[in-house]
């Protein structure tokens, strides 16, 4: 890199793409670190809660320029960046130049935006992924769940999952009201599933719900689960090879 302090530039051509890329990581915090290295840009981060996790990778492959002199991990606050990040078209090019305290935007179309925001830098270690085995594997679209939940609030806290035959039973309960949706490989609303009958495990509705809102980057997501374990979620970025966003949630135990 230059003598000018710069750390790592990065040039997208569709300033709308890192937009997304933030706000998904916003569903559980607004401070987060964003790592730049050889194997691309990456966010991953825990909620203050610790109950849901993001785990996200951009490969190189989706910016027209990716410098940088070692690799860094930058924490960004998302707030300042989607308050100023806004109203992009896809045809808009940003430009991302992270330097020792602060990380300058430029997007450029019709007219030229510039802001900055501080960063500070970390030295700590990658947050561990959950070590867990999940037994049952299925894609399905995310508007099919964006229903359930939407649906559900309206009679339950938490959705439950669970394996019945052949069949996912997606399903919000309360005292007196139910709401599912069945997702067989017949109606098309089940994809490529790896099913243990008899698995069950619930979530939390609202923070699945601001999960499952930031789920832009495809049609179609690809579920993981088991009985009484976390709950994982998988969205490949379209038109960005081996580049992925992955969410974890935490399950609801059941009150003994």
């Amino acid at each position: 890199m230059s003598s000018s302090n710069i750390l790592a530039k990065l040039v997208v051509n569709d300033a709308k793409l890192m937009r997304k890329i933030f706000k998904a990581a916003s569903a559980l915090v607004d401070e987060v670190p964003v790592k730049i290295s050889e194997e691309g840009f990456s966010i991953r981060a825990l909620d203050l809660a610790e109950v849901s996790m993001i785990d996200m990778n951009v490969s190189k492959d989706a910016f027209e320029t990716f410098e940088f002199d070692k690799p860094i991990k930058a924490n960004i606050r998302l707030s300042d960046v989607l308050n100023l990040l806004k109203f992009e078209s896809k045809l808009e090019k940003l430009e991302m130049t992270f330097r020792e305290d602060k990380v300058t935007f430029r997007v450029t179309n019709e007219f030229t935006r510039i802001f900055t925001i501080p960063i500070f830098f970390s030295e700590d270690k990658d947050l561990p992924l959950p070590k867990v085995s999940l037994g049952n594997s299925f894609e399905t679209k995310v508007s099919t769940i964006k229903h359930l939940l939407e649906s559900g609030k309206h009679v339950s806290d938490y959705i439950s999952i669970s394996v019945e035959g052949n069949k996912v039973i997606l399903s919000a309960k309360g005292e007196i009201s139910e709401y599912q949706v069945v997702l067989t490989v017949e109606e098309g609303n089940l994809i490529n599933p790896v099913l243990k009958e008899g698995s069950k495990a619930s979530y939390d509705l609202k923070r699945l719900s601001s999960i499952v809102s930031s789920l832009v980057f495809n049609d179609n997501v690809v579920v993981e689960f088991d009985t009484d374990l976390p709950l994982k979620m998988i969205q490949k970025i379209e038109d960005v090879p081996n580049s992925t966003v992955v969410f974890f949630i935490a399950p609801r135990m059941e009150k003994a």
